[in-house]
């Protein structure tokens, strides 16, 4: 096992940087992924290699979610991974929108893995409906903050003015979100004033549900864009795991691999056993590449000794189904605490 993660850390040489590569680093719990700054993991859809939009002048930051810089540039940090679904575009729309700002000023930077961002989970639908009420409360406090600072500076009263599409004015005059930021803005919220901001009303968004151009539309077509699987160490091996047959109460008798052993990039075929018997025995197929790994995987004879449930059927699931719903106790299973009422409550 010690020499398996040396090979998947690459321990024994120093990370070597590609153009599609960027750094990874083992922790104690776990991996963490971190983009070099020269990558293109930060997508700039104005710049022709999609290299990262950096600031021009002093930077507003109403909150760690954005910078506005002093040429009204906005760049959005993203913490739910890109995995084809335009998960940046989607999330920067909604701070945009609240924020009132051109689209063509806004960019995106996929962040590194940091405890302030809090979970960042990408999975079960969470992105957009879990960061809704984040982003464009951030948004707000920014939209506040440049009124409030357009309005100390013209010596009117805040109510009187509006932003629109990284500007504000009062009627008569206007001024750009960037040229307020080269004056200085230093602006910041509580929690509870987060909380009272009023939002636009849904009638009044601009952006989102709309047609926009997505933001990282470029690089992904180029192949500039950076995916975990673009990840590249020295030392690296692929692996694809064979799952056992059934989730619980499997083992790993045998491993016959003979028939793998002329596949270009072949390594060799690891079993991991839980010793708790927790988690069953996994059998990892290991290759130079991801190609060699899954191509191996089809050559790969695995003898298991099944869990009890190797044979349960759809049909039997149905019937167990059924025999719930008749009986006294209902179809709902009864657990140890079987009344919601204090978790709800809490």
């Amino acid at each position: 096992m010690a020499n398996l993660i040396s090979r998947l850390t690459g321990a024994e040489t120093q990370p070597q940087m590609t153009r599609r590569g960027f750094l990874v680093s083992m922790t104690a719990v776990g991996v963490a992924f971190g983009f070099p700054q020269a990558s293109h993991a930060a997508m700039n859809p104005a710049v022709p290699d999609g290299t990262p939009v950096t600031p021009n002048g002093d930077t507003f930051e109403p909150s760690m979610w954005y910078w506005i810089d002093a040429d009204g540039q906005v760049n959005v940090n993203i913490i739910r991974a890109e995995m084809g679904q335009h998960v940046g575009t989607a999330i920067a729309r909604i701070l945009a929108d609240e924020l009132e700002v051109a689209w063509e000023n806004v960019h995106i930077t996929h962040v590194d893995t940091a405890e302030k961002w809090g979970l960042m989970v990408t999975g079960g639908s969470w992105s957009i409906w879990q960061s809704w009420p984040v982003y464009r409360q951030a948004g707000a406090a920014g939209r506040t903050a440049l009124i409030e600072a357009a309005a100390a500076k013209w010596g009117v009263d805040a109510s009187g003015l509006t932003a629109r599409d990284g500007a504000v004015t009062d009627g008569t005059q206007t001024i750009s979100y960037g040229d307020l930021v080269a004056e200085g803005l230093d602006r910041s919220f509580t929690e509870e004033e987060l909380a009272a901001l009023p939002l636009k009303p849904h009638a009044d968004l601009r952006l989102v549900g709309q047609d926009v151009h997505p933001l990282d539309l470029d690089t992904k077509t180029t192949g500039q864009a950076i995916y975990g699987l673009d990840a590249k160490v020295d030392g690296m091996v692929y692996g694809v795991p064979m799952l056992p047959p059934t989730r619980y109460g499997s083992k790993v008798n045998a491993v016959d691999d003979s028939g793998a052993k002329d596949i270009k990039g072949y390594l060799e075929t690891v079993v991991i056993e839980d010793p708790s018997g927790t988690v069953p025995g996994w059998v990892v197929v290991l290759g130079k590449t991801l190609h060699a790994a899954r191509t191996a995987t089809y050559e790969i004879s695995v003898d298991w000794t099944s869990g009890e449930t190797a044979n349960v059927s759809e049909e039997d699931i149905q019937a167990r189904s059924r025999e719930l719903i008749q009986g006294e106790e209902g179809s709902i299973l009864h657990t140890e605490q079987p009344d919601t009422t204090a978790a709800f409550d809490a």
